[in-house]
C-alpha cells in the first residue's frame, strides 16, 4: 500500500504537476504566470520523496517522462510552432529534479566510469568554451526560438544520459507499457493528421494540409522518433507473442508510412536487417519475426494501392536522388535543398575549425555567408536554422573536435552495447533503435521533442550492458 501511494506521488510530482505549471506559461527564468501553488507542491513533494529515501523512484519516473511525456506534449489550440518551447521547458524542468538528486543523494552512490563518459565530458567541455566564444553567446546558451539547442539544452541532454546510465535502477513492465502507450498515442495522431483528421489544430490543415506532424510538430521529427520506439515494440512481440505489441507495432509502422519521410524509411531497412541478422543467426522466434514482417508488407501494399504507388515511386527516388548526389549533377533541387544546404555548410566549417561558430547558430553564419546564393535560389530570404544533418551541424556550430569526440562516443558505446548483447538480449532493440537513429541523422536534425529519447535509450543501453538478463528480468519485472 504505501509502494503505491509513493507511485502515485511520483506520478503527480514529475509528471502531472510539471504539465499544470506549463499549462500556467512557464518559462525558463520566465515564471511570473504561473501559479505559485502549483511551484511550491511540486517543490514540498519532491523534497518528501527525496527524504522517505524514494531516489530510485524517482530517477525512474525521470526518465519515463523523458522518454514518454516530452514527445507527447502538446496543448488544444497550441502554435504547432511553439511545440519545441513547451518540451524543452518540460526537459528543464526534469533536469531541475536531476540537479537536486545529484547534490543532495546521488553523490553518494558508487558509480562507474567508462572512457566513453570522459569522453563525452570532453565534448561537453568543447561545447561550453565554444558557446563563450560564440558569434552570438545568448543563442548559444538559450539556442534559436523554436529550436532551443543551446548550451542548457545539450546539457540537460547529457545530465539524461547519466541519470539513465549510472543511477536507472528499476525496469518495471507499467513503465515500460508507459512508454508505449505514449508511442502508440503519437502514432495514431499522425494517420489521423494523414486523413486529415485533426481535433487539436484545425486551422493548421489549411496550411499544411494533411501533412502528418503528430505531436512532434514535424514529419522528419516524427520519422526520428518512430525510428528509435518501433524497433522496441518489434522486439517486444517477437519475445512475448502478446498482440497488443504488434498491434502497436502497426499503427507505428502505417505512422511511419503516413509522414512520408524518407530518412525515416532508410533507417526502418537498417534496423530490419540489423535485427534480422540477431533473430536468424540466434534461431530466435523466427516465426514471431516473419508474422511481423508479413504485417507490414500487407500493410505497406495496401496504403501503397490506395495512395496510387506513392510509396513506391518515392521509395525509387531514394536511389535516383542518391545517383543525382554522388554525380553532382543539379544538385540545387535535391530533397528541397539539403544538398544546398550541405554543399555550403561543409565551407563554413574551416572559418571555424576548432570551436565552430557556436550551439544553435547555424542560421546565423549560413544567412551571413550565403543571403545571395538564397535569394537566387528562391527569390527570398529563407531562413535555414539548420544544417539538415545532425553531423554536420555539429561540425558548423561546435568544430571538428567535438565532432570527433561526439563520433568517439557513440561508436565506444556501440561497441560496448554489441558486446553485452551476447549476455543480455534486451539490448537488441536498443542497439537497433540507436543504430537506425545514427543512420537518418544523416538526413535529419536533433530536434528537443526527440532527442531526449535517444540520450535515455544510449544511458539505458549502457546501464543493461553491465548486466545479464536474468538479472534485469528476476522478480517479474520485465515480461519476458
Amino acid at each position: 500500500m504505501k509502494r503505491s501511494f509513493q507511485n502515485l506521488l511520483c506520478f503527480i510530482d514529475i509528471i502531472i504537476l510539471p504539465l499544470l505549471i506549463l499549462k500556467s506559461g512557464f518559462s525558463l527564468f520566465t515564471y511570473s504566470n504561473v501559479s505559485i501553488i502549483f511551484i511550491l507542491i511540486f517543490i514540498a513533494l519532491l523534497i518528501y520523496l527525496i527524504k522517505n529515501n524514494e531516489v530510485n523512484l524517482i530517477v525512474s519516473y525521470v526518465v519515463i517522462s523523458a522518454i514518454g511525456i516530452i514527445p507527447l506534449i502538446q496543448f488544444h489550440g497550441a502554435d504547432i510552432y511553439t511545440y519545441s518551447e513547451m518540451k524543452v521547458n518540460y526537459l528543464y524542468m526534469l533536469s531541475i529534479i536531476i540537479g537536486i538528486l545529484l547534490v543532495t543523494r546521488l553523490k553518494h552512490v558508487k558509480y562507474k566510469m567508462f572512457i566513453f563518459d570522459y569522453i563525452l565530458c570532453l565534448y561537453w567541455l568543447l561545447t561550453l568554451i565554444s558557446t563563450f566564444l560564440s558569434v552570438d553567446v545568448n543563442i548559444s546558451i538559450f539556442g534559436t526560438a523554436g529550436r532551443y539547442e543551446g548550451l542548457v539544452t545539450i546539457s540537460c541532454y547529457i545530465l539524461l544520459y547519466f541519470l539513465a546510465s549510472k543511477f536507472l535502477t528499476s525496469y518495471t513492465t507499467l513503465n515500460f507499457k508507459f512508454i508505449i502507450i505514449s508511442a502508440t498515442i503519437i502514432g495514431i495522431y499522425a494517420i489521423m493528421q494523414y486523413y486529415g483528421i485533426d481535433p487539436f489544430h484545425q486551422i493548421y490543415k489549411y496550411l499544411l494540409g494533411n501533412e502528418a506532424y503528430s505531436t512532434i510538430g514535424n514529419r522528419d521529427f516524427v520519422g526520428s522518433y518512430i525510428t528509435l520506439l518501433l524497433p522496441i515494440l518489434i522486439y517486444t512481440f517477437i519475445s512475448t507473442k502478446k498482440y497488443i505489441y504488434i498491434l502497436s507495432s502497426g499503427i507505428l509502422f502505417t505512422s511511419m508510412l503516413c509522414i512520408n519521410a524518407r530518412s525515416a524509411w532508410v533507417a526502418f531497412i537498417v534496423y530490419i536487417f540489423i535485427l534480422s541478422i540477431f533473430i536468424f543467426m540466434k534461431k530466435y522466434k523466427r516465426r514471431n519475426f516473419i508474422l511481423l514482417i508479413a504485417l507490414f508488407t500487407i500493410i505497406f501494399i495496401v496504403f501503397n494501392f490506395r495512395q496510387n504507388n506513392m510509396l513506391s515511386s518515392r521509395i525509387v527516388s531514394i536511389n535516383s536522388d542518391a545517383k543525382t548526389l554522388v554525380q553532382n549533377k543539379s544538385p540545387e533541387s535535391i530533397d528541397n535543398g539539403r544538398y544546398f544546404i550541405w554543399e555550403r555548410a561543409i565551407k563554413i566549417i574551416p572559418k571555424f575549425p576548432l570551436l565552430g561558430s557556436g550551439p544553435d547558430t547555424f542560421s546565423i553564419v549560413f544567412r551571413k555567408t550565403y543571403t545571395s546564393d538564397i535569394l537566387n535560389t528562391s527569390g527570398i530570404v529563407v531562413v535555414f536554422d539548420k544544417a539538415h544533418n545532425e553531423y554536420l551541424q555539429i561540425a558548423v556550430t561546435e568544430g571538428i573536435p567535438a565532432l570527433l569526440l561526439y563520433l568517439v562516443f557513440l561508436t565506444l558505446v556501440a561497441i560496448k552495447v554489441f558486446k553485452g548483447i551476447k549476455y543480455n538480449k534486451l539490448l537488441i532493440p536498443l542497439f537497433c533503435s540507436i543504430g537506425g537513429y545514427l543512420v537518418q541523422a544523416f538526413f535529419n536534425i536533433s530536434v528537443v521533442a526527440v532527442a531526449p529519447v535517444l540520450w535515455c535509450f544510449i544511458g539505458i543501453a549502457v546501464n543493461l550492458a553491465d548486466k545479464t538478463e536474468g538479472e534485469i528480468l528476476s522478480g517479474g519485472k520485465l515480461e519476458r
